[in-house]
């Protein structure tokens, strides 16, 4: 019955939440004020991504932009995915599925060949056995900018895998004005934490192809699509021109973000809800709304 419900509740959800999800980001186009992203070229490119698609999710629009610009880009995922729900597939096979599309995803955008840690879906922690399994692999990799999840959000493995790979940088001594980026996955980069913009153009057909390569994943890719397209409502009008998405980026620096980290720790996730289907996703939207203003005004200082 409940599942019937919510088929039958689907169609009309979508709407109301392109409508709402426009609507706010149209209201709210003064506080955003975001500065487009840098047009890095030539430059080495480092991804740490909790799981086989988050990459896609958060940043991979300006990443397909990216790979056109002669720049060296691969992409670290550091646990096994094993944990995605799905009907049939054993977490065994889930995990090599997840692994195979990592594989094709790289082979999609031209990245380099990916590291897969192999952690445990679901489990991940900032654990110095850890960061020292990640960092021989970012000191070799010698990377110019590095994407990492935003630890404002409401997985365990996402904050991990952003304090694991701060830990693991500062512990190589990478300088503290290295650039960093903060990509967005399942909650959402609010006008307090948001600067960077990237309008999806020619890249938003390629975006929903690689979407499209993550079989073993059964949760739906639209909700994401659908917080991309209204996005764009919050950019000027010559910003958005032409554009049919858009994708948020928190840049600042290693010391930065690391700073911050450090004050809310590896269980902020716990503050917030997820945004996984059409039926949460308004809700969960302005879930832990006041701590993302608070960290906000942190990254400020």
């Amino acid at each position: 019955m409940k599942e019937a419900l919510k088929g039958l509740t689907e169609w009309p959800l979508r709407g109301f939440n392109r409508v709402f999800l426009c609507t706010y980001y149209a209201l709210m186009r003064k506080r955003y004020q975001l500065e487009p992203v840098e047009n890095l070229q030539r430059m080495r490119l480092l991804v740490l991504a909790p799981h086989v698609d988050d990459e896609v999710i958060g940043c991979g629009g300006y990443l397909s932009f990216l790979a056109r610009q002669d720049n060296v880009i691969r992409c670290i995922y550091t646990t096994d995915g094993a944990a995605s729900i799905h009907p049939v597939m054993s977490r065994r096979e889930i995990a090599r599925a997840r692994e195979r599309e990592g594989r094709e995803v790289a082979s999609f955008y031209g990245f380099e060949p990916p590291v897969f840690l192999g952690e445990e879906d679901g489990k991940l922690s900032v654990e110095p056995p850890t960061v020292q399994k990640i960092r021989p692999f970012i000191e070799s990799f010698a990377p110019d900018a590095v994407f990492l999840p935003c630890f404002l959000d409401g997985h365990r493995d996402h904050v991990a895998t952003a304090g694991i790979g701060l830990q693991a940088m500062s512990r190589a001594g990478f300088p503290g004005d290295f650039p960093l980026y903060l990509y967005a996955v399942n909650s959402p980069l609010t006008y307090y934490t948001a600067n960077r913009f990237f309008a999806l153009r020619e890249e938003w057909e390629i975006k929903k192809q690689a979407l499209e390569l993550f079989q073993s994943q059964t949760l739906p890719f639209e909700v994401f699509l659908t917080l991309d397209s209204c996005r764009k409502n919050a950019l000027s009008r010559s910003q958005r021109r032409g554009a049919k998405g858009a994708e948020f980026y928190s840049f600042s620096t290693l010391s930065e973000y690391y700073r911050v980290f450090a004050l809310y720790g590896p269980e902020m996730y716990r503050n917030y809800q997820q945004i996984s289907s059409p039926h949460n996703l308004v809700r969960h939207f302005f879930s832990g709304w006041p701590l993302k203003k608070e960290a906000g005004e942190h990254f400020r200082e």
